[in-house]
């Protein structure tokens, strides 16, 4: 974060301060892909956004993330309790 320093003093009507999610965050049990973030996944749908998110595959169906096992997919921070070939019908 950066600090902005003003010598003049004016007032003003208005600030807007925007501010987006990393497009990819690493945490100590999950790594989070913000589709919001990625020009590529926008206007699609669930599976455009999964064909688009780094390390993670679409095979005859199947859903792999390369190096895991065991991969839970949440969406809006809710788990999705379906499978791989439910998800992408």
């Amino acid at each position: 974060m950066e600090v902005l320093k003003v010598e003049d003093s004016r007032q003003l009507e208005e600030v807007v301060i925007k501010a987006k999610k990393k497009l990819i965050d690493r945490k100590v049990d999950r790594v989070v892909f913000n589709v919001e973030n990625s020009i590529t996944a926008t206007g699609g749908d669930a599976t455009d956004a999964l064909k688009v998110t780094p390390s993670v595959r679409i095979n005859n169906n199947t859903i792999t993330i390369v190096g895991r096992s065991n991969v839970a997919i949440l969406v809006n921070d809710k788990l999705v309790q379906f499978s791989g070939e439910d998800l992408i019908n």
